[in-house]
């Protein structure tokens, strides 16, 4: 069994569109879980609890990152300071929009691939081919059935 490899390319793309297709349902379940959790949390006790990106990174076992730059550092630690609920959203928002747009071109892929195909069989049917050289000579070109 031969492998077709322009299809394998469009199913590897297709793949990496399921693939941030899930990783955007998981972030949109954890921002709809945190978002539960602060209202829940909210209605009873009467505060919004804060639940930084510290304190997930520390949940899932990782460390905030650290560079020498200072203004670089500042930005990171800004960006760890604020509440995890923005991140899930930023992850599933931006995850959705890969999925999207790695979607599209993966549709896009199989479709050309269908349109050169066509075209090669219908170039193969025809005898007699028309090139440059003929439109140079002033050969008149041959008749298509189409």
């Amino acid at each position: 069994m031969a492998i077709d490899w322009d299809r394998a390319g469009c199913t590897f793309v297709a793949g990496l569109a399921a693939a941030s297709g899930l990783l955007s349902s998981g972030a949109g379940i954890c921002w709809i879980g945190r978002l539960g959790i602060n209202v829940v949390s909210w209605i009873k006790i009467g505060e919004w609890p804060k639940y930084a990106v510290f304190d997930f990174l520390h949940d899932v076992g990782l460390g905030l990152p650290h560079t020498d730059l200072v203004g670089l550092q500042k930005i990171i630690i800004w960006l760890g300071e604020q509440t995890a609920l923005w991140l899930f959203f930023a992850l599933a928002v931006g995850l959705y929009g890969s999925f999207m747009w790695i979607g599209m071109a993966s549709a896009s892929c199989f479709a050309e691939i269908e349109r050169v195909r066509a075209l090669d069989t219908r170039r193969q049917a025809d005898e007699e081919e028309y090139s440059l050289e003929d439109l140079i000579a002033g050969k008149e070109p041959p008749k298509r059935s189409d």
